[in-house]
């Protein structure tokens, strides 16, 4: 899994939309990245931040560091 996929999925499994995740962004740009259409990792400051909000930010670390060490 890539980190794009595992936001996604992440954002899925708690129901949200892309515009809670960052309520400021061009939701385009973040569904680009979502689908592997954008590589800018800077995205994932907000899925961070969602996942602060709705404190769950151990969660989400520990699923980004296992994506990011399969991916090694």
């Amino acid at each position: 899994m890539l980190v794009n996929e595992y936001c996604r999925t992440y954002r899925v499994h708690h129901k949200a939309k892309l515009r809670e995740v960052s309520p400021n962004m061009n939701i385009k740009t973040l569904s680009a990245f979502e689908q592997g259409r954008s590589t800018n990792l800077s995205h994932l400051i907000a899925y961070t931040e969602f996942s602060k909000k709705i404190g769950d930010f151990d969660n989400f670390i520990d699923g980004l560091k296992e994506v990011l060490n399969n991916g090694i």
